[in-house]
This record gives structure tokens, sequence and C-alpha cells, in this order.
């Protein structure tokens, strides 16, 4: 009687939903969960007479009065038979439409809570491949640097790509509030990889060519983006999976300026080198690095020897007087066998003209 009057109440409350939900009774006939009862058709007398058939018998003729009062009534998945749907046949013709759009619900929102999964999983589970990276002059620093850029952007914007299908099925109201986290997530992932890559490029190039000292008046520039790009450098070991990098405090804010401070410290030694190679055209034949390694070791004149072959052709290397305070003769490479030494018609002087443009 209890369980009748639960299900009328309950037949009740279903009609009243039924435009926004499906109610369905859970009915338990064998062994609770959790209860020392052996359950209504092994002892339903409650005395463990364990009187198995009334049970049977009870049970059956309960859940026949439960419909007819127009309640489903639910089973256990691994204890769905044939039987199960056979013995409700009339009821699934009669509804099979509803259960159509239902089937077509389901299928929908399963597609959609997989697709969502995925994108869990590779939050979970994806990192940042980093390789250790330390300063070539003193003092030596050490940072990590982020390797495998096409790889990491493809899948952010695969990931992009499939979220933006997801807002196609008409099922989508229902996943929208996780689907939009993940939308702002992948969004400035997508963003701010974008511009770190191009930030640590940049920087993998100057670093070495501020950290001899060079270009005085922009020291102070490119420190502090030097200092930002190993804070952020640091978060990223610290703590490698790739959605935690979208969490960092006002990185959207902090990796434009960097970019436009790197810019700025490019165009400057673009500019200084280009004065440079105005005083002497051969330093156009040699590479920016090469040309700052003369340039940044002009107490060493030495330094020349390694380039010389590119500034002047035929010549290999040249003899350096005492305390290499000038330069005596020149070493030629005639057809890479033959050797020959000329000797300078006036020693070049590298006391009065000690800019490797002048003297070179």
């Amino acid at each position: 009687a209890a369980v009748l009057e639960f299900a009328q109440r309950l037949h009740e409350a279903a009609t009243k939903l039924s435009r926004e939900l499906i109610v369905v009774l859970r009915a338990f006939m064998d062994k609770p969960a959790g209860s020392a009862w052996s359950g209504m058709i092994n002892d339903p007398d409650l005395d463990g007479s364990f009187q198995i058939n009334k049970g049977f018998r009870q049970a059956r003729q309960l859940l026949l009065d439960i419909n007819r009062l127009g309640l489903p009534t639910s089973t256990k998945i691994d204890e769905l038979t044939l039987g199960t749907f056979v013995g409700k046949a009339q009821r699934l013709l009669a509804n099979v439409e509803q259960l159509k759009h239902l089937h077509a619900q389901a299928q929908g929102e399963t597609v959609l809570r997989e697709a969502l999964e995925q994108l869990q999983v590779w939050g979970f589970e994806r990192q940042f491949a980093v390789v250790p990276h330390e300063t070539a002059t003193a003092p030596v620093r050490r940072t990590v640097l982020i390797k495998e850029w096409k790889e990491l952007l493809t899948e952010v914007g695969d990931n992009q790509s499939l979220l933006g299908s997801l807002k196609d099925s008409p099922f989508f109201a229902a996943f929208k509030d996780e689907a939009d986290v993940w939308g702002r997530r992948l969004a400035t992932l997508a963003d701010a990889l974008a511009q770190l890559n191009g930030v640590q490029r940049r920087w993998v190039y100057l670093q070495p060519i501020f950290g001899r000292g060079a270009l005085p008046n922009e020291q102070a520039r490119f420190r502090k983006v030097d200092d930002d790009f190993r804070r952020i450098m640091g978060a990223v070991k610290n703590d490698p999976l790739v959605v935690s990098f979208s969490e960092f405090p006002r990185l959207l804010h902090i990796l434009p300026r960097m970019t436009e401070q790197l810019e700025h410290c490019q165009k400057a030694l673009a500019v200084f080198l280009e004065q440079k190679r105005s005083m002497f055209p051969r330093f156009y034949f040699i590479g920016d690095d090469d040309l700052l390694q003369i340039l940044g070791q002009s107490k060493d004149p030495t330094v020349i020897q390694s380039h010389l072959k590119k500034l002047f052709a035929g010549v290999h290397t040249v003899r350096f007087g005492a305390e290499n305070k000038a330069i005596k003769n020149a070493g030629l490479a005639i057809l890479r066998v033959l050797w020959e030494t000329r000797q300078c018609k006036t020693e070049v002087d590298l006391c009065s003209t000690p800019a490797p443009p002048r003297w070179v």
C-alpha cells in the first residue's frame, strides 16, 4: 500500500512536469544495496522465511498496479531482457515518435559529452615540451625554452574547431556553461602561445648580444623583458600543463608589451649594425652574429681571424705584431693548396685606430 501511495504521488508530479521531464520509478525487487533485508522477492514476509514464489507473485502484481497508474518503472541494465520490451510492446508502439526523439537526443548528447571529455583529457595530460637553456656569458643564468611549437599550436587550433562544431548541435544548451569555459581557455591559449612563440625567438637571438653589453642605451629595456621572460618560463617549468598557462596573471597584457619592447631593441640593433656596415661595406658579406662578435671583441683584434675568408677573397690569416698592436703581413690562400705570405707595405696600427671598421 505504501508503495502504491508513493507511486500515485509521483505520477501526479510526473504529469505536471511532463513537458520538461520523463519521470521513471526505480523499483528494486531484489536485495537493496546497503540493506540487511534480502528484498521483496527473496523475503516478502520480512521474517527470513524466504517464500520466493510468493515474492515473485507479489512483485509482479505490484509492477502491474504501478503501470496501470500510467507511471513507467525501470530495471537495472544488467537485468534488461527481451521480455522487458515484449511486455510493454503496446506502450512502445504508442510512443514511437517520442522514443525516436529521445534516441536522437541521447545520441546527440553523447557526441557532445564525449567531445568535452576529450578536451578534459587533453587538458589533464598535455604538457609543454621544454629544453634547458643557459646563457653563454657570465653570470650564467638558466631557464627553459619551449619546443615543438607547431604541434602545440595545431592542437590548440584543432580543439577550438572541435568546440566550435559543438555549438551547431540542437542539444548544445545543456553543455553551454562547460563549453564556454573551454572556449575562453582555448582562446587565451591560442593568442598567448602565438605571441610567446615570437617572444622566445627574438629573446634567443637578442639575449647573447645584450648579454655581452651591446647597445648600452637599450640595456634597461632588454633587462625588463628578460626578467618577464624568465618569470613566465619559470612558471612553465613549475607547472608544465598547457591549460595552466592560460591562468598566468595578466598574461595577455604582459606578452604584447614584451613583443613591442623586443621589436624596439631589434630595430635599435639593426640601426647600429647598418652604421658599422656603411663605414666598411665588406661587413655586408658577413651575418649579424659574426659582425657583432667582431665589434663586441674590439679589444681582442685576433677575433677577426675566423672571419677574414668572408671579408677578403683569398686572405686566410693575418700576423699580428707584439701585443697585437699591429698587423705585419697576411697569409693568402691560393687554390686552397698553395700558400703565400705577403708583407704589408705599411703596418696596420691598431692602437691609433682601435675601432674594427677602420683598421679592417
